[in-house]
C-alpha cells in the first residue's frame, strides 16, 4: 500500500542534488520548514538505511577510502568501460558504459571495411566509489504543495488498529 502510495505520487517530485555533507533533516527544513520532515525525504528515496544509502560527506568519505583501501589500491584500475562508437555513418556500434575486459576491442562493417576499434577507458578504484557515491547524491524531492495530502494519505494507511496481538496504545 505504503509503495502504492508513493508511486501515485512519482510525478509529484522535484529533483535535488545534494551538496557536500547535505543531511536528510537539512533538506527537509529547506524544502518542507520543518527537519522533521526528514522521514518524507528518505521515504520518496526508498532509503532505509541512511548510512549505506545517502552519499557520504568528504571527510566520512575519506575515512571510508582510507579504511578500505591502500593508496597504491586507490590507484589501480578497477575496471574498463566503452566509450560511444559510431561508424562513419552515424549508426551506434558500441553504447557508452558497458563494463568491459582491458584488451576489448569490437571489429564492425562499415561502408563495406572490415574496421577493429577499442574505444573504452579506465576507471581506478578512487573513481568507482567516487562515482558511486555521487549517484546517491541525485534524489527526488516530493513538491512542498502535496506534502500536506501526502502525510494524510500515510496516516490514513499507516493507522495503528486493534488486534488481537495488541498490548497498549502503543504496543503490538
Amino acid at each position: 500500500m505504503i509503495i502504492k502510495l508513493l508511486k501515485i505520487y512519482l510525478n509529484k517530485q522535484l529533483y535535488e542534488t545534494i551538496i557536500g555533507d547535505e543531511r536528510p533533516d537539512q533538506i527537509a527544513y529547506n524544502f518542507y520548514g520543518d527537519s522533521g520532515f526528514d522521514w518524507v525525504v528518505l521515504t520518496t528515496n526508498n532509503i532505509i538505511h541512511v548510512r549505506d544509502e545517502w552519499p557520504m560527506g568528504n571527510e566520512d568519505f575519506l575515512t571510508y577510502l582510507n579504511g578500505k583501501y591502500t593508496d597504491q589500491e586507490l590507484s589501480n584500475i578497477h575496471h574498463y568501460e566503452t566509450d560511444i562508437l559510431r561508424d562513419s555513418q552515424g549508426k551506434l556500434i558500441q553504447p557508452k558504459g558497458l563494463n568491459v575486459p582491458g584488451d576489448y576491442s569490437i571489429t564492425f562493417l562499415d561502408n563495406g571495411v572490415l574496421r577493429t576499434e577499442s574505444k573504452i577507458t579506465s576507471f581506478t578504484f578512487l573513481e568507482h566509489e567516487t562515482n558511486l557515491n555521487d549517484e546517491k547524491r541525485n534524489i527526488d524531492i516530493l513538491r512542498p504543495e502535496y506534502l500536506t495530502t501526502f502525510l494524510d494519505n500515510f496516516a490514513e494507511i499507516m493507522e495503528y488498529k486493534p488486534s488481537r496481538q495488541r498490548v497498549s496504545d502503543k504496543l503490538k
